[in-house]
């Protein structure tokens, strides 16, 4: 390398960039000592090496252009410098705010874990069980309906037509009134025929048509 040599305080490039390759090499070197010295005593063991490392080349620097070149390099250290935008500034923004990411993320995820089960939950109580308890209830007034007609049907209904009849042709019997005595036996043929049918309503209708019968058997002239 030919000597290098610059006039005033403003190093040339070619000095500036030999001194930064010659920088970074000590700093890789010697990391240990240059962490250990405070900032003062290492920017003079920094030049102290620079000196001696040109003076192994057989380079001649001025020791102006070697205290601005560090100078320089120090300043571009702790001067920030924003990345571009791409695919990198994206990565390294994301690395960097991972925890928030994190965070964010178990919150979102709480958040609908706790919206599911309250949902599920809701619905269970005000929908599902609501419509349930409803069948049930349902179910059981329909189970009672039935219950009901079988009893009218098989107890209910035949007693009463049996009750009806025998007070009615015994009301007829005695005043020997055979139009009564065939009106009688007309209606147990239909209350019979209604009970049959499970036709509740005709059933009751004959009989109480019955029972009119045996109230206003004629009387003989």
């Amino acid at each position: 390398m030919a000597a290098s040599s610059a006039s005033g305080a403003s190093p040339s490039f070619g000095d500036m960039l030999g001194v930064s390759n010659i920088i970074d090499d000590i700093r890789a070197s010697d990391r240990v000592v240059d962490f250990e010295l405070g900032a003062g005593e290492r920017r003079k063991a920094l030049i102290q090496r620079l000196k001696e490392q040109k003076a192994k080349e057989g380079v001649v620097v001025k020791d102006d252009v070697i205290e601005a070149a560090v100078e320089q390099y120090e300043e571009r250290r702790f001067t920030f410098t924003p990345m571009k935008s791409g695919a990198n500034r994206l990565a390294a923004t994301a690395y960097v705010r991972r925890g928030r990411y994190l965070r964010n993320t178990a919150i979102a995820a709480a958040v609908l874990v706790v919206g599911t089960v309250a949902y599920n939950v809701g619905y269970d109580q005000f929908v599902i069980k609501p419509r349930e308890a409803a069948i049930a209830r349902e179910a059981a007034a329909k189970e009672a309906a039935a219950r009901e007609l079988e009893t009218a049907l098989t107890v209910r209904l035949p007693a009463e037509l049996k009750a009806a009849v025998s007070s009615a042709t015994v009301a007829a019997d005695r005043v020997s009134d055979v139009q009564a005595k065939a009106d009688i036996d007309s209606r147990n043929t239909e209350a019979l025929a209604a009970i049959t049918a499970r036709n509740v309503a005709g059933a009751e209708t004959a009989i109480r048509l019955c029972v009119r019968n045996g109230r206003t058997v004629r009387l003989p002239a």
